[in-house]
């Protein structure tokens, strides 16, 4: 008799041995080319069919008998019935194994029923085995979900053991029959591995179909103010990659018809009312996911911020809050150049030297119990300037000359000009100096400085008014070049002379020279 040990095909594993007799039969061939058995299933399962099959043995009839080292009979020996080897060798039957025999080790003996029969053997495992079904997993696939593995229907008393896993890794302690997403699984489709077992029985392990991808959702958040007119907007947070979104805006719980963009201005039918937006969020592959956002403060109503008064160093600019719900209260903040002013919380700023060149905002902020908080801006001022009253220089007398000076401007401002008498604008005086006429005898001279630069207001100042302009002075017929006046006694201005008049060289001496202003008798005086 030879004894084999052998190993199944596709890849099940199968343990065989061979009690060969040459009795009469087909002589045993060499090591590894001799007849075989296998078992299939290997372990055997209580109360289910296995087969036996062979190859290489001996033609005949054979009577079948599986038993253990107790006599007791895996199979039913009143269902087992002689087989058959035909000529090529070749065997296969199908058995039942009684669902009250022990687990354990069994043999299956081939005995010839003819001379022509050899005897074989083929060692048997069984084995309870479970009744088992495929998980499924309940839960969508949501970051902060948990999800629920669901066994399906094994047999009665099986306990499990469960393993998540992402993208076909496990994940670290995610052993329980529950697991909650994180973000740690965005984008990865999750299964889960069920172990089953049961004392007697062999383990089995099944796994669940994927989900879906896992979609990482965020709380959409609203910004904006929620004011009649004013305009919110969705910002949806971090979603998982590749999410597109869709959009609608809601009204103390009810949706606001065409409301379906990013953003949204409000309207009347909006006001007292609270504010939220839904955000779906869909990606191929993934859950579509919608999430709400936290609703508003009842939305009031908001007049725009203005500014009055001229944007001017040493004035004083008005904050104006325009039309609000009744009852609002208001605070204000000040802004040079969009940086917060220290101290300035009143309605009104004094623009002092720091101010100078720089744009003016106010935030005006409404507040009012139950209703949203809303801050308004005002459009920024142009830049503050920096003017100054102009003076007037030049001797009042008719036919002299006045120069206007402007005074301390802001750098770089153009300067226009216009001369006025008694308040009346002097046709063509529009330049920095005027010569006296005979028109403005007796009047008061003013002149008016405009002030222009890109970026700043247009400025305009007007001077102090003159004393009242005199009459040109009398000149006296001997002398010709400059106006020597008629008096007691004339004498040129810088000489020794104790006047009472004097007169600015040279003078021409054109008749009798009566005040001896001609020394050297060349008829040129006051040289």
């Amino acid at each position: 008799m030879q004894t084999k040990t052998l190993l199944s095909r596709a890849g099940i594993t199968v343990v065989a041995a061979l009690a060969i007799s040459s009795i009469g039969g087909m002589p045993a061939l060499a090591d590894g080319l001799g007849p075989t058995v296998s078992v299939s299933p290997s372990p055997v399962c209580l109360a289910h069919d296995f087969t036996v099959t062979g190859t290489g043995q001996a033609p005949g009839s054979y009577e079948v008998s599986i038993s253990n080292v107790d006599s007791v009979n895996l199979v039913d020996p009143a269902s087992l019935s002689p087989i058959t080897v035909d000529g090529t060798g070749a065997f296969s039957t199908t058995l039942t194994a009684r669902p009250d025999a022990p687990a354990g080790d069994y043999t299956a003996t081939f005995a010839p029923t003819d001379a022509a029969g050899t005897l074989f053997t083929a060692p048997v495992t069984a084995t309870g085995c479970l009744s088992t079904a495929v998980p499924t997993i309940a839960g969508s696939a949501i970051v902060g979900t948990t999800l629920t593995a669901k066994p399906g229907i094994w047999t009665t008393g099986t306990t499990f053991a469960y393993q998540w896993y992402a993208a076909g890794t496990a994940i670290p302690g995610a052993t329980a029959p529950t697991f909650r997403l994180t973000t740690l699984q965005d984008g990865k489709s999750i299964t889960v591995k069920v172990t089953g077992s049961k004392t007697g029985y062999a383990i089995v392990a099944r796994t669940s179909v994927g989900t879906k991808l896992v979609m990482r959702p965020a709380t959409p958040k609203i910004s904006g103010y929620a004011a009649v007119g004013l305009t919110l907007k969705a910002v949806p947070g971090t979603w998982s990659p590749g999410t597109t979104f869709s959009y609608h805006w809601y009204a103390n719980g009810t949706a606001i018809t065409g409301a379906s963009a990013s953003a949204f201005k409000l309207t009347a039918a909006q006001r007292d009312k609270r504010i939220s937006v839904r955000v779906t969020g869909s990606k191929s592959g993934y859950p579509t996911v919608a999430r709400t956002s936290a609703s508003t403060l009842r939305t009031t109503l908001s007049g725009p911020a203005t500014i009055t008064g001229t944007p001017l160093y040493g004035k004083t600019l008005t904050a104006h809050h325009g039309t609000w719900a009744t009852g609002t209260a208001f605070s204000y903040h000040w802004y040079a150049n969009g940086v917060y002013i220290t101290g300035a919380t009143r309605s009104t700023l004094y623009l002092g030297t720091s101010l100078k060149t720089k744009n003016i905002t106010v935030k005006v902020t409404g507040t009012k119990s139950g209703y949203a908080t809303v801050v308004r801006t005002s459009p920024a001022t142009l830049k503050v300037a920096t003017a100054s009253t102009p003076t007037i220089s030049g001797t009042k007398q008719v036919g002299k000359i006045l120069t206007a000076h402007p005074g301390t401007w802001t750098t770089g401002t153009a300067f226009a000009y216009q001369w006025y008498v008694s308040g009346t604008a002097i046709t063509g005086a529009k330049y920095s100096t005027l010569k006296l006429t005979a028109g403005t005898k007796g009047k008061r001279i003013t002149v008016k400085v405009t002030g222009r630069k890109y970026g700043y207001p247009t400025i305009a100042k007007v001077s102090a008014a003159t004393a009242a302009i005199a009459a040109a002075p009398r000149c006296d017929p001997n002398y010709a070049w400059a106006c020597v006046p008629i008096a007691s006694d004339v004498d040129c201005a810088g000489g020794g002379g104790n006047g009472p008049a004097y007169v600015v060289g040279p003078v021409k001496v054109i008749g009798v020279d009566i005040y001896r202003l001609d020394s050297d008798h060349d008829g040129i005086g006051c040289e």
